[in-house]
């Protein structure tokens, strides 16, 4: 009976219900030219900037500066709206995850461009909490705070991202990861079971079957 009792408690636990999506390169493509953008950060901080996920966790606390950069990427990220691809069908995709997974997002896009986004696609109304750069442009941050609005726990949770950083930033989390592995990712990860790699979108489904299964 304990031992029942035990198993039923550790499937409750590890069970997925709640599935966290990066925005850029994982449900869209935003075309904005990043080498130009972080020349033009570079310029206004006269200092050269590789990473713009990097500065942004190096500034984030000086409010006023983080504004001026976020607003110069902004502009950019805006002009680029009016030719952002979608990814996968990933409208239908996420419509269709709607039905039995709570659906949360989080993007290092600022919170105008990606309600615009989310409004071209017309799945604003799908997802539980969003969570943007003003909110803060930490990714383990981003996962944590959407962890705190919903009430979830890490293990049932499954982050969806394109980038090392979304993956790496899960499993400090607690959280289950999937990298879909765009064209323009060349880094390899390690065999991790709680990590599984697709190419679209639409594997997503057969991806938490295995978890579940696991």
């Amino acid at each position: 009976m304990v031992k029942d009792m035990y198993s039923l408690r550790r499937g409750f636990y590890l069970k997925i219900r709640h599935l966290i999506f990066d925005l850029d390169g994982t449900l869209i493509h935003l075309p904005v030219n990043w080498t130009h953008v972080k020349h033009e950060v570079s310029s206004f901080l006269a200092r050269n900037v590789d990473s713009l996920i990097q500065l942004y966790s190096e500034i984030w606390r000086n409010k006023e500066l983080f504004k001026k950069v976020s607003d110069i990427v902004e502009k950019h990220e805006l002009e680029a709206t009016r030719y952002v691809k979608i990814l996968d069908d990933a409208p239908e995709v996420l419509r269709s995850l709607k039905e039995k997974y709570s659906i949360s997002l989080v993007t290092l896009q600022s919170k105008n461009v990606a309600e615009r986004i989310l409004a071209y696609m017309d799945v604003r109304e799908l997802f539980k909490v969003i969570i943007t750069r003003e909110n803060v442009p930490i990714r383990s941050e981003q996962i944590r705070l959407v962890l705190k609005l919903t009430n979830f726990k890490p293990e049932e949770t499954l982050v969806i991202g394109d980038l090392l950083n979304d993956i790496n930033s899960a499993l400090i989390v607690g959280c289950k990861a999937v990298l879909i592995k765009r064209e323009w990712v060349h880094s390899s990860i390690k065999e991790n079971p709680n990590i599984k790699v697709i190419k679209s979108l639409k594997e997503l489904p057969y991806v938490l079957r295995d978890f579940s299964n696991s």
